[in-house]
């Protein structure tokens, strides 16, 4: 699917926010970049992309499972491309 909105969900610390950065400029695509306080816990996440409709986003797989178990259907139905790593 078209890139259209990139959650940077994870620390500029860590090497895959390179990648999401890049990705989204080199596509096109909105890059969704939260404060440092609405960026800490998996429920935090969750509202970040059910406010701002993300629909791409890199992300570490143990915190993938772990969003996965705690968001309901609704939750994610913004997104529409999730690469683990």
């Amino acid at each position: 699917p078209p890139l259209q909105k990139v959650g940077l969900l994870h620390s500029v610390s860590f090497d895959v926010a390179t990648a999401t950065i890049f990705w989204a400029f080199s596509e096109g695509g909105t890059l969704i970049i939260p404060s440092y306080t609405d960026n800490r816990d998996i429920s935090s996440t969750i509202q970040l992309i059910r406010t701002y409709d993300i629909t791409h986003m890199l992300y570490p797989p143990v915190l993938y499972q772990m969003l996965l178990l705690q968001a309901n259907s609704d939750d994610l139905k913004s997104l529409k491309v999730v690469s683990l790593g």
